[in-house]
């Protein structure tokens, strides 16, 4: 009756409320301690020279130094504002693949101020324990960007064990590995806002990320030609420390929104695993049916449109075992474009090659052919001299 119902969505919200309550009084929203700054100064590393003309090795090494510095980052923490210094980047171009020519071919890194990254890295250290406590990103789903997390590794290892087990066992699998386009430079800074009160991120944390974006600068160099200073209203600022927690985060909002139209194949042992397997913005699918395959990505198309980002087709890859063997009679489409099956054009995932075959010789070969170049890199007699 009414009753009933009332007491209950009473009760649901009381739950809700204590849960709400129980993530703030675990968040860490003090001022920042001296062992937190001392940790973060000494968990970066640089190895180019810094528009504030600093260099990390200043506060690791000089501690009266890091002491004012402390005295400093925690001013910041109590106003709740960046200093404007702190906000302009120098942007370097880094090449995404080999012989490449155009400029959507390149990443931008940026080079910030050396005080901004320790803070920011005490800043992004909170945040992890915050979420971490609270259970808020999955593990199981999401693998990069999660300090303490096991990554790549068992990202690759999951994968290739519920391929090799569907070959072995004739079994049915579908599997698409899907790459964003541009996934930092395009991923809105509405939807980190949005991602972080989602996530009842404690206001003062919250306050200083949006304050830190509401007026970055950044120019970038390429030769001997600069171009000027330009606000960043979109992406994320690559090269800053907290920018890969954002970016999980935010990513970990948007794959478990698509779970719940199917679920996920299963191991020999009987467990169920995730159907989504996310590596920052390398997505994998993993079904044990073809529509099922294609609810999900057609769930995760209208969810990444939503977020005004998209997938890449061309650099996007599919498969269909059907008893253990590799069909190529199904196709999947992004925005009516197909993306190519492994048959056609073999996936290199996480550093490991997937191809037609199942197996794992071309990806030894590749490894192979890899360890050699770089070994003859080092014995390159110029790096010895």
């Amino acid at each position: 009756d009414y009753r009933s119902l009332a007491a209950e969505a009473d009760r649901s919200f009381l739950a809700s409320r204590q849960h709400f309550a129980h993530a703030l009084l675990s968040a860490r929203t003090s001022d920042p301690s001296l062992e937190d700054t001392a940790g973060a100064a000494a968990a970066v590393a640089a190895h180019r020279q810094r528009p504030s003309g600093t260099s990390y090795k200043v506060y690791k090494y000089c501690p009266k130094l890091l002491l004012r510095l402390w005295y400093i980052l925690r001013v910041f923490w109590r106003r709740g504002r960046i200093p404007d210094q702190w906000r302009v980047a120098e942007g370097v171009w880094i090449p995404k693949e080999e012989n490449s020519t155009q400029l959507d071919q390149f990443r931008i890194i940026s080079l910030l101020c050396v005080e901004a990254k320790v803070f920011f890295c005490a800043v992004s250290n909170r945040l992890c324990t915050y979420l971490a406590e609270n259970t808020y990103i999955d593990t199981s789903v999401q693998k990069g960007g999660i300090s303490g997390m096991p990554g790549c590794l068992e990202h690759t290892g999951v994968v290739t064990q519920l391929i090799r087990e569907a070959r072995e066992n004739k079994g049915n699998l579908s599997v698409l590995w899907l790459d964003l386009e541009n996934a930092f430079g395009s991923i809105p800074h509405k939807l980190v806002q949005f991602t972080l009160t989602k996530h009842h991120v404690p206001s003062r944390c919250r306050d200083l990320i949006v304050d830190y974006y509401s007026n970055f600068r950044m120019r970038v160099s390429s030769g001997a030609i600069t171009s000027s200073w330009h606000k960043v209203e979109i992406g994320i600022i690559t090269g800053c420390t907290i920018s890969v927690t954002l970016f999980s985060l935010a990513m970990n909002m948007l794959t478990k929104s698509a779970e719940p139209e199917c679920r996920g194949p299963r191991t020999n042992s009987g467990q169920r695993q995730p159907l989504i397997r996310a590596f920052m913005d390398d997505l994998t699918v993993m079904t044990e049916s073809v529509p099922g395959c294609r609810w999900i990505l057609k769930g995760l198309e209208e969810l990444v449109e939503w977020a005004r980002m998209r997938f890449k087709p061309a650099k996007s890859r599919s498969m269909v075992l059907r008893k253990g063997k590799v069909v190529d009679k199904f196709r999947f489409y992004i925005a009516d474009t197909a993306i190519p099956s492994i048959s056609e054009k073999p996936v290199k995932s996480l550093g490991k090659v997937f191809d037609c075959s199942l197996r794992d010789t071309t990806s030894i070969q590749s490894t192979c052919t890899e360890l050699d170049g770089w070994l003859k890199s080092v014995d390159n007699p110029y790096l010895n001299s």
